[in-house]
């Protein structure tokens, strides 16, 4: 958890990434932490979830490619929650999270759009991330 000041700072990230999206012309996403499973083959890190007899996804984007009805080139964001088995977890807590948010950015079209849209986002998610972190 995160209050006050440094809270202020994951909005300030947070309030960035949407300034991208909206000079992406993102599509919004809505991505439930919940699926029910549809065309959702197991996976050994996928969490069962008995409410609703469904699962918590371990990719937040994973969903949304069994959902799309239409591969318009499109840029599609939106926040999701990821939840993971991590059976070495115990052995190393400062390893993987089981549960945490991510903001997706989701490219879907020809190949030539996806190249092009692909080349844009990095560049310009890289610019953003350099002001807090070092690397690449």
């Amino acid at each position: 958890m995160a209050a006050g000041h440094a809270a202020a700072e994951y909005w300030e990230v947070f309030d960035r990434l949407r300034g991208c999206w909206a000079s992406w012309g993102v599509k919004p996403l809505w991505l439930s932490p919940l699926r029910a499973g549809r065309n959702q083959p197991a996976h050994p890190q996928q969490v069962e979830t008995a409410h609703f007899c469904g699962s918590l996804p371990h990719a937040a984007c994973l969903p949304f490619f069994d959902e799309l009805e239409d591969a318009t080139p499109s840029v599609y964001g939106g926040l999701g929650v990821v939840h993971r088995l991590e059976p070495l977890r115990p052995l190393d807590s400062a390893g993987r999270l089981e549960a945490y948010h991510v903001a997706e950015t989701i490219i879907v079209g020809d190949q030539g759009f996806c190249i092009e849209a692909y080349a844009r986002i990095r560049h310009d998610i890289g610019q953003l991330l350099s002001r807090y972190v070092g690397g690449e």
